[in-house]
């Protein structure tokens, strides 16, 4: 199981996340241990259930 803790907004760190967030104003959010929200989404198993959420 996946644990991102202590997430928290910050700067952009790559030169793709900075040109979105002057497209945008984008916020970046990472974890503690500095992994990207949005990329660590991508690890996230879909869940389905019985009931067809």
């Amino acid at each position: 199981m996946m644990h991102l803790k202590n997430i928290t907004a910050g700067n952009p760190k790559t030169k793709e996340q900075y040109q979105l967030t002057k497209q945008l104003t984008s916020k970046w959010l990472y974890s503690a241990d500095g992994k990207n929200w949005y990329e660590e989404q991508k690890e996230f198993p879909a869940r389905h259930f019985e009931n067809g959420l």
